[in-house]
């Protein structure tokens, strides 16, 4: 069992194209995230999807190595709001929500399958949840264009993030609990 109360999710978006010397690898954290573990493991997670914000740009595009001093204070405000207003069109689709139907042992964690609803479209999804150190984590790669979202591109289409995302969810795990 994990304590959902704490949850956390990021997500890292990677760049790519002709000029993606000129753009970052980001990692994003979404500020109004909750997640709710209850009986038999299941598993509720919602996120307010105007609600993310740029941590930090990652160093040699390592999700684990990030420099939050970049970018500056003037780009973050338009990464965050071209991911609030094109991207993730906010005021159309304010929340995300994912919930489990199946969870199941596996290895050191839990064989998770659910119902993701990201941008009108619910789609089922199946991750691993893992124990690393005092938290369960969970790592799921997902293809913008399988939500009907449309990946930034600036320059004429020569820097662009790339079509799959990394979402990465984690909640403490209390004490003597696995």
């Amino acid at each position: 069992m994990v304590d959902g109360s704490r949850g956390a999710c990021a997500v890292y978006a990677f760049r790519e194209g002709a000029f993606s010397a000129f753009g970052h690898d980001l990692k994003l954290q979404v500020t109004g995230f909750t997640l709710e573990i209850g009986e038999g493991q299941a598993i509720h997670a919602s996120a307010q999807t105007g609600s993310v914000r740029v941590v930090g740009v990652l160093r040699g595009g390592d999700t684990r190595s990030v420099d939050e001093s970049l970018p500056s204070p003037s780009d973050r405000q338009d990464i965050e709001r071209n991911i609030t207003q094109k991207i993730l069109e906010t005021d159309r689709y304010p929340q995300a929500t994912f919930r489990s139907t199946k969870v199941e042992p596996a290895g050191d964690g839990y064989r998770v399958t659910g119902l993701l609803d990201l941008h009108g479209v619910v789609k089922e999804v199946t991750f691993t949840a893992e124990r690393q150190e005092d938290r369960a984590v969970a790592r799921l790669t997902l293809d913008q264009p399988n939500f009907r979202i449309t990946p930034f591109r600036a320059m004429m289409g020569a820097l662009r993030v790339k079509p799959e995302i990394l979402l990465e969810v984690s909640a403490p795990v209390p004490p003597g609990k696995s």
